[in-house]
């Protein structure tokens, strides 16, 4: 599921219609910014557990969006 969310948000970077899509895209910059600050970063323990949440809810979020958002589907299933 991790790689689908992935391309779709990728590909939403490049050509995003004006539709619930671009809240996909922009939580997905989001979750991309928290997870390559978690991947290049020495933090201490505490900040590192509330980015890791913070990602995990994100995530979860992008899979909602990807599974029951309208416009995400038909999004996805033109592409």
């Amino acid at each position: 599921m991790k790689k689908n969310l992935v391309d779709l948000g990728n590909n939403l970077k490049e050509e995003c219609p004006e539709n619930d899509c671009t809240i996909y895209r922009n939580t997905f910059l989001m979750w991309e910014d928290i997870n390559e600050t978690l991947r290049g970063c020495l933090m201490g323990e505490h900040s590192k557990h509330i980015l890791e949440k913070e990602s995990r809810r994100l995530e979860r979020d992008l899979e909602n969006m990807y599974l029951f958002n309208y416009a995400v589907k038909q999004y996805r299933s033109n592409h």
